[in-house]
């Protein structure tokens, strides 16, 4: 077999099995789990507003019945961006979003690839992969939760990863850009999972620009700069959400059970290979599986006894490139579990994780990276000398073998329960006749709207009102179309009207042309005026604020001073081999011996 039939051979088996987890969504219907059709619509409220002509999904008309939601002011919609692009190209919104799956699966295994091979060399890109990849917890994402944006910002995490340590290694005059739009991306597809790992992904490259030999003020100051221009690029997105996240129920999503004390999980739930498609509650009587995965915990004991001898067999850098992943796996999987409660009361800006289990996530990317290099370059020279043939077998197939385990370990788990009876016409019967918010407690609700309607349930169709009476002449158009409406009114009095979606910063309204005052209806929150007798053609728009377009330009400066960077940035010839010393080895070549001599 040639060097190339080699190759291209790898790419298959790698295709096949980075595509393995999400089989379930090669279908025309939607996998069921916790929040399938949430997701489905919410790709649909993007497509529709792009449909109207905003680019910067914020306000969504065709959620809460028509009435209008600012969802996406608040919630990332990168991942939802993906499926509408899919539903541009001519699929409908099930086929979309199922795609949208497909699409970042491919992502995750190319991103933990190309990690692993970075810090572990070949072996290591496999071992990384397939640990990552079929992680339990990546499938309860898929299957289980049914969770799009925090699979797909889990997806994009090994990227965030490589492109600082491609930053830092100053590979090409490229990577800064791609670390500032990586991390950017990951803030805009998951809030709180950007919440987690932005701030590691610094941290750690400013870790590897200190154990640099050389130019570590030039490489931790890049690091800062990456990470500074990655807040500016979003500032379209977060400044908005601080802005205005007091006109709205934010609070509400961390009560009535939503909190990370209501949501411990139990060290022998970290374990269990059970697998079961329910929920979390309160105690260990949860019917959804926690489990780190039976490799990985391996993979931890393996280094906790290797750790030691290499400290003591090697030169350090081999411990020190291995203790951090250690110890940031060790706490992530403890920060999940009930003892770890004084932590979460001293660290309150933590509680922003709703679900502590969340932390699973980081967990599994910590031990997979840790798995890499300990079996890529590391495990070779621990192993004792005796049995010359069968340890040069294994030493030569150890990644397979350990990615064989892993994928053995968490097959039975890559299936779907069910599948939803959906089409995206049903859908849009539904947007029409149910309050759809694509939310659990209603917390995006505007705060002027203190009736609350239970969200997700169906209610009565509201009409435009007239001094409070329904107007039978004037229907409203389709809830997709409501983020412009024009009516043409007439009225022998000075009349107050009130159009049934809720009012929010954004909405302007025009009456003849000239721009009007709009305000909210006490108790309903919907948009009402008043009108002069007469006839009045009136128009209403959303349209984003001074601050939004503020905030936009804020983005579009730091995409270009990005730009201008990458134009002047010059590598040196000499690249710092700091992240992989020799002293790790490389893919095919065991750690350096240290010198016996002296």
């Amino acid at each position: 077999m040639t060097k190339l039939q080699r190759k291209w051979g790898a790419i298959l088996i790698w295709l096949i099995f980075t595509l393995l987890p999400v089989w379930g969504f090669f279908s025309s219907r939607l996998p069921l789990g916790h929040n399938s059709e949430f997701h489905a619509i919410r790709t649909l409220a993007v497509f529709d507003i792009w449909q109207s002509g905003q680019w910067i999904p914020r306000w969504s008309p065709s959620l809460a019945g028509g009435l209008g939601y600012p969802i996406f002011l608040f919630y990332g919609w990168g991942a939802y961006a993906v499926s509408a692009v899919l539903m541009l190209a001519g699929l409908d919104c099930i086929a979309a979003t199922n795609g949208a799956y497909v699409f970042f699966a491919l992502v995750l295994g190319g991103g933990a690839w190309m990690l692993g091979r970075e810090l572990a060399g070949h072996r290591g890109a496999w071992i990384c992969w397939a640990l990552f990849a079929y992680a339990p917890y990546q499938l309860l994402n898929l299957y289980v939760r049914a969770n799009l944006p925090e699979y797909a910002a889990g997806a994009i995490a090994p990227w965030a990863f490589w492109t600082m340590a491609q930053t830092v290694r100053c590979r090409s005059r490229w990577s800064p850009l791609l670390a500032a739009v990586t991390l950017a991306a990951l803030i805009l597809t998951h809030n709180i999972t950007a919440y987690v790992f932005c701030p590691l992904v610094t941290a750690w490259g400013i870790g590897l620009a200190l154990a640099s030999s050389q130019g570590r003020t030039r490489k931790w100051a890049s690091v800062l700069a990456v990470s500074g221009l990655a807040v500016v690029l979003t500032a379209f997105f977060w400044a908005p959400l601080l802005k205005y996240k007091a006109d709205v129920w934010l609070e509400d999503v961390y009560s009535q059970g939503y909190t990370p004390q209501d949501h411990f999980v139990y060290w022998w739930q970290l374990l269990s290979r059970t697998w079961e498609y329910g929920f979390s509650f309160p105690g260990p009587d949860d019917t959804m599986s926690f489990q780190v995965g039976i490799v990985h915990v391996v993979m931890a004991l393996l280094a906790a006894v290797v750790l030691p001898l290499a400290w003591r067999a090697f030169p350090q850098k081999l411990a020190f490139a291995m203790l951090p992943f250690f110890c940031l796996g060790l706490v992530f999987a403890y920060l999940t579990t009930s003892q770890s409660e004084w932590a979460w009361t001293i660290l309150r800006p933590l509680n922003l994780v709703q679900f502590s289990w969340r932390l699973l996530l980081p967990c599994t990317l910590m031990l997979s990276i840790l798995a890499a290099i300990l079996v890529g370059p590391g495990v070779i020279r621990v192993l004792p000398p005796r049995k010359g043939e069968m340890r040069s077998a294994f030493t030569r197939q150890r990644h397979i073998i350990i990615c064989g385990l892993a994928i053995a370990a968490s097959l039975p788990f890559c299936k779907p329960f069910a599948y939803l009876p959906l089409d995206q016409d049903r859908l849009r019967h539904l947007l029409g006749i149910v309050g759809m918010t694509t939310t659990i407690v209603d917390e995006y609700r505007p705060r002027w709207a203190t009736i609350k309607r239970p969200p997700n349930r169906p209610i009565p169709k509201l009409p435009v009102l007239i001094d409070g009476k329904p107007a039978a002449n004037y229907e409203m158009p389709p809830v997709e179309k409501r983020m412009s409406m024009v009516f043409d009114l007439a009225t022998s009095h000075p009349a107050t009207l009130t159009i049934p979606v809720y009012y929010f910063p954004g909405w302007n309204s025009t009456m003849d042309g000239m721009e009007t005052q709009l305000a909210a209806a006490s108790g309903t929150g919907l948009i009402e005026m008043t009108v002069p007798e007469g006839r009045h053609k009136l128009a209403f728009r959303w349209q984003p604020t001074r601050f939004q377009n503020a905030a936009s330009i804020i983005s579009l400066t730091g995409f270009l001073v990005l730009l201008i960077w990458t134009g002047f940035n010059k590598p040196p010839l000499r690249r710092d081999r700091a992240i992989r010393p020799a002293s790790l080895g490389t893919a095919d070549s065991p750690p350096e011996r240290p010198s016996q001599s002296g």
